[in-house]
């Protein structure tokens, strides 16, 4: 199936005009190479090695996907990595005062992270940055980067945490612990 998507894929670009015929992963590969349906799908996207074993494999990237995102981005479109919104939410604290939040976050973000002392980000008209840490053990021990966005909900101050999913469980237990901490 990827097979035929591809040939059909390359039948219907119109022909460019040159002097020799345009190269083709397709026309290149020999009989001696073998081809897993992937391949078709890499060859467009990454430099192939040469056969080894009988075999052609996906080497480096070309870096076409950067240009995909300029040329898109300059058609008016929105560019976007999803794979901090995977699981679509945030992990929330919440509390009745600013400075009860801000002693949570200072545990784990250092007390100098600019962000805490930012009266648009703590009115949440601005997006909030910084590096989350393991307890006791900043400026080391760093888990990753986050993103906070502050709000207030009836009497109750609360900052969404964003980060990506990949350690998302390590600084719900950071978070966790710092607060309860805190108490």
């Amino acid at each position: 199936a990827l097979r035929a998507a591809h040939r059909g894929w390359q039948t219907q670009r119109p022909p460019e005009p040159s002097s020799s015929p345009p190269a083709s992963p397709i026309n290149t590969c020999t009989a001696s190479t073998n081809w897993v349906e992937t391949h078709l799908w890499h060859t467009k996207r990454f430099h192939m090695s040469p056969p080894m074993f009988g075999w052609s494999i996906p080497l480096v990237h070309a870096g076409r996907g950067t240009a995909a995102a300029l040329r898109l981005a300059h058609d008016n479109c929105t560019v976007q990595d999803a794979t901090w919104s995977i699981d679509g939410g945030a992990t929330t604290l919440s509390s009745s005062s600013v400075s009860d939040l801000i002693a949570v976050l200072g545990r784990v973000c250092g007390r100098q992270a600019e962000f805490l002392a930012d009266e648009l980000v703590l009115s949440g008209l601005r997006w909030g940055g910084g590096s989350i840490h393991r307890l006791g053990a900043y400026p080391l021990g760093v888990i990753g980067p986050a993103r906070f966005l502050f709000c207030r909900h009836n009497d109750e101050f609360c900052v969404g945490i964003f980060v990506h999913p990949a350690i998302r469980g390590d600084v719900v237990s950071v978070v966790a612990d710092a607060a309860a901490e805190s108490d």
